[in-house]
């Protein structure tokens, strides 16, 4: 008599990472992995000076821009993600959500001014997932991050070089065990507009991207 067995978790692993089947993979693999993380909404001036000294101590940081294009020469700040890389903190600066009851954020330009001397620093170590959209992003308000160490998706592609898809999600998956929301998970219409979602929920998504970056290397 055959018996049904419960399937060997680690091979289909294995055979499903071979094969890409990042939707199986999800489904074998826990979705209870916690990063412990303490995520922050930065909508003062205090604030935001207070996470560039923890940063200046750290020495370390991983950027991300929630724009509004793909395209960097187009693409307009709406918020910006940053993680000190120690205790699993994150931040996360809305700078122009537009919505009904959005809170009071700060200036866009007046933040990236104060941000420029840690995201030019040659001292602190910059860390970031395509990190050259970032690059480019800020190139058009006249800031250069200097001292990057390490791109979370050069890195999967140098260890993985036939995988279609360097996803961070992907990566968070396989290295972590965490599931990360998907960008079209954040919207329930077909308007994918950043601008227009909830800052609590764009600051889960956003610093996860920070945070997660970091945690692969």
């Amino acid at each position: 008599i055959l018996k049904v067995k419960e399937p060997d978790k680690e091979k289909l692993y294995e055979i499903f990472k071979d094969l890409e089947f990042s939707k199986f993979i999800e489904e074998i693999t826990p979705q209870n992995v916690s990063l412990d993380k303490t995520y922050e909404i930065i909508l003062t001036n205090e604030q935001l000076e207070n996470t560039i000294i923890e940063i200046e101590k750290s020495g370390k940081l991983s950027i991300d821009l929630e724009t509004t294009s793909l395209n960097p020469i187009d693409a307009t700040i709406v918020g910006i993600s940053l993680s000190t890389c120690v205790e699993k903190k994150a931040y996360y600066i809305p700078l122009a959500h537009n919505y009904l009851g959005v809170p009071a954020q700060l200036d866009l330009l007046d933040t990236l001014k104060k941000l420029t001397p840690i995201i030019e620093s040659e001292k602190i170590e910059k860390y970031g997932q395509n990190i050259k959209y970032d690059y480019s992003v800020l190139q058009q308000y006249g800031i250069t991050i200097k001292n990057i160490k390490f791109d979370s998706m050069i890195a999967d592609y140098l260890i993985n070089p036939a995988r279609r898809q360097h996803n961070l999600s992907v990566i968070a998956q396989e290295y972590l065990g965490y599931k990360m929301t998907e960008f079209d998970e954040l919207f329930s219409s077909k308007e994918k507009n950043f601008a227009l979602l909830d800052i609590e929920k764009a600051c889960q998504y956003s610093c996860d991207d920070a945070l997660v970056v970091y945690s692969v290397k």
